[in-house]
């Protein structure tokens, strides 16, 4: 069993001078060693965007094998809504790689893309989920 004197824990630890532990828990300054200061080049912005997969050999998605920029498909290019991500865009997508905004959609709207893939099982298999992108182009800015 343990007793302390006076019920006091400090009587018990400093002798009785509970006066002189507050006075240098008052007095202990804070210190802060700052070693190394990194200055921001840039803030990257990452926007939450919709993606589905589609696919040329997939005739229900209707597409002909040409984007609306006049190219032919490959993977590597996304299809958008051209009022939000400019057409021609360079993009990241967190995960996957850089992309080019080549294509639209009838179904692309707002803040979706849809990513182009060569054969439409892997397409199928990627579905439709949830994606961060960050516009790789400095001209090109999307409005939160």
């Amino acid at each position: 069993m343990l007793v302390i004197p006076n019920g006091n824990i400090n009587s018990l630890i400093f002798g009785g001078k509970e006066e002189i532990v507050k006075e240098i828990i008052k007095r202990e300054p804070l210190v802060i060693v700052i070693t190394e200061v990194n200055k921001v080049e840039k803030e990257v912005e990452w926007y939450y965007f919709v993606a589905t997969g589609y696919s040329a050999d997939d005739p229900v998605q209707g597409t002909n094998n040409i984007t609306a920029t006049g190219v032919e498909v490959y993977e590597g290019i996304v299809a958008v809504d051209p009022k939000v991500i400019p057409l021609r865009t360079n993009i990241e997508i967190k995960g996957m790689g850089t992309f080019i905004a080549e294509d639209t959609g009838g179904k692309i709207k707002g803040d979706r893309i849809d990513i182009f893939f060569d054969l439409k099982e892997e397409a199928k298999k990627f579905g439709r989920r949830g994606v961060w992108i960050k516009i790789l182009d400095n001209n090109v800015e999307l409005e939160n």
